[in-house]
């Protein structure tokens, strides 16, 4: 009888010790299938939020090469994302902004900044320029070393153009041998250009 209490016993402790051993490996199932389920919906929500931005926004490889272009970009270059990946961010950058981007990307590089933002013009599929806002940051490995780099694009091109043709209308206003004198609305005047201080002394 004492033989068999103790098989008893023993077949009791092996059966308490295989549930508490399934009770974790379900436990830690459990967790993992509930963190891949945050993380695939965290992936869904980054996507979403990608592709149906109103800016541009792009993923770009340590050497320039486009990787994930979302549809404003492209529709702001008038590229498709593939025309895109057969190039490089130089290419299609104005010669003139180049070398300073590159000074910018070689110091993410080389861990000196992580982002930076500065305005740069892009060249258009049709030869138009895009002026645009560009903010840019390195996202590293976990040795330190640059993956990719996050680029957000806001096209400014229509506020480039208006201010342009501010300093054109007030070049005008400055060399005009007319007399224009503006005023505010209490009737101070507030600027006047050559032709008033020619005309009035």
């Amino acid at each position: 009888r004492r033989v068999t209490a103790m098989i008893a016993a023993v077949s009791l402790l092996v059966l308490l010790l295989f549930a508490a051993v399934f009770y974790r490996l379900a436990l830690s199932q459990l967790r993992e299938n509930a963190s891949n389920a945050e993380l695939i919906t965290n992936q869904e929500r980054f996507h979403a939020y990608f592709n149906n931005a109103i800016f541009g926004m792009a993923t770009t490889s340590p050497d320039g090469k486009w990787i994930d272009i979302n549809p404003a970009f492209c529709e702001m270059l008038g590229y498709t994302a593939d025309e895109l990946r057969a190039t490089t961010w130089a290419g299609i950058t104005h010669p003139d902004d180049v070398a300073e981007s590159q000074t910018r990307v070689k110091q993410i590089l080389s861990g000196e900044i992580d982002k930076y933002e500065s305005e740069k013009r892009y060249i258009r599929k049709s030869g138009e320029i895009l002026h645009a806002r560009r903010s840019a940051r390195g996202v590293r490995n976990a040795d330190g070393t640059l993956d990719y780099l996050v680029v957000q694009i806001e096209d400014v091109t229509e506020r480039k153009n208006m201010q342009r043709e501010l300093l054109r209308f007030e070049e005008i206003v400055r060399s005009s041998d007319d007399a224009i004198i503006a005023k505010s609305l209490g009737g101070i005047v507030t600027s006047w250009n050559r032709g008033a201080e020619r005309m009035f002394g």
